[in-house]
């Protein structure tokens, strides 16, 4: 895996301390995005606009 985005060899030798790192941001963002869906769930108005059927997606 790729240290970042700029990272050019994901087939490198990683260090204990790189992959720590690499664990804590992607444990860090997993928290966000499940405050952030939580956040969602708990907005009725946000709920009812994800909810709404997009204009020609129906069937047919």
């Amino acid at each position: 895996m790729p240290l970042d985005r700029y990272d050019v060899t994901p087939d490198k030798l990683w260090t204990e301390e790189e992959c720590r790192e690499l664990l804590r941001v992607a444990n860090n963002d997993g928290r966000s995005i499940a405050d952030q869906i939580r956040n969602l769930l708990q907005n009725n108005t946000a709920l009812t606009e994800l909810k709404k059927p997009n204009p020609g997606s129906g069937p047919g």
